[in-house]
């Protein structure tokens, strides 16, 4: 698994945010290394947590029996994060298509290396005749919006990156039914699935890569709670502490969800299927995973989503 994350962290440290959006290619790559780190001292110590001997059966049987690490690791990352799989707004009002999507971020990151260019001290650009353009602005003024305008390309590269959070157009249109809450889990639990194993290995994979995270970076703020709750109740002293990610509770929370969207089960399992059935297999050879192929393998047609429930649309408040 070593190898693998160092993979990850080289193929994906530009492109899967594996803690804040805002996170530099740099920044990423280094967290993706450091979470690389202590997952395998978890997964080589025996001792090290209470799940690392089974965690290596689970790791065993998962890759033995074909599955690649880099979905392994990229299912973790995406499960843990905190947020949900996309967003919840609707951009074609804005006439935002995928295409403009795209077109945007390319300039951002066409625009920021230029203006980086043009802001360098020994190039004469902008910044060089700001005392003779504009005059009027000195001293405290005119440090604060030089420091504003070096920032300028630093602050378009992170604009274009925030902009990935919008799915391709073909899985946004299923957002809105409750997948873009559990879609992930649910297709990494298929995953698991697929090559016969369930919620127990399902659990410890998350329990694990939350414990890395914590431990690597434990100031880390999260959109959505990923820890254990202590629950309060009138009947005893003691409050009780339940784990959202232990096995039970993943079962119990993905079946509500499949139970409500039955078609999208057997959707994601036939994708899956297919996935893993060897035509995908050029896509796996250059480094995509099952949820960064999704641009390019999106075959089937969709569920026939039924409409999310209150409780299951997400408070845009919140």
């Amino acid at each position: 698994m070593d190898s693998a994350f160092k993979s990850y962290a080289e193929l994906y440290g530009g492109r899967v945010h594996v803690r804040a959006l805002t996170d530099s290619a740099e920044v990423n790559r280094d967290l993706i290394l450091g979470y690389g780190a202590a997952f395998n001292r978890i997964l080589e110590d025996d001792e090290a947590s209470e799940d690392s001997v089974e965690l290596q059966d689970d790791v065993f049987s998962l890759t033995s029996r074909g599955c690649p690490k880099l979905d392994i690791i990229d299912m973790m990352f995406r499960c843990t994060t905190g947020r949900n799989m996309s967003v919840f707004d609707d951009l074609s009002e804005l006439d935002f298509s995928e295409s403009v999507l795209l077109q945007l971020r390319v300039a951002c990151a066409w625009c920021a290396d230029r203006i980086a260019l043009l802001n360098k001290p020994q190039v004469q650009g902008p910044l060089h005749f700001l005392p003779k353009t504009v005059p009027e602005i000195s001293g405290e003024d005119r440090t604060r919006l030089i420091t504003d305008l070096q920032k300028l390309p630093d602050l378009l590269h992170i604009f274009g990156d925030l902009l990935r959070m919008y799915p391709p157009e073909n899985i946004r249109r299923f957002e809105k039914s409750g997948w873009g809450t559990e879609g992930q889990l649910a297709f990494f639990y298929l995953i698991i699935d697929h090559f016969k194993l369930g919620y127990p290995t399902l659990s410890r994979l998350l329990r694990t890569m939350r414990q890395v995270r914590y431990s690597v970076s434990p100031k880390t703020r999260y959109v959505h709670r990923i820890g254990r709750v202590r629950v309060k109740r009138c009947d005893t002293q003691k409050s009780p502490i339940r784990d959202p990610m232990r096995d039970l509770a993943l079962q119990r929370r993905l079946r509500r969800f499949f139970d409500a969207q039955p078609s999208f089960e057997r959707w994601a399992k036939n994708h899956v299927i297919w996935y893993f059935s060897g035509a995908c297999a050029h896509l796996q050879a250059r480094g995509e995973t099952f949820m960064t192929s999704f641009p390019y393998n999106f075959r089937f047609g969709p569920p026939a989503l039924r409409p999310a429930m209150p409780s299951q649309i997400p408070d845009k408040k919140a």
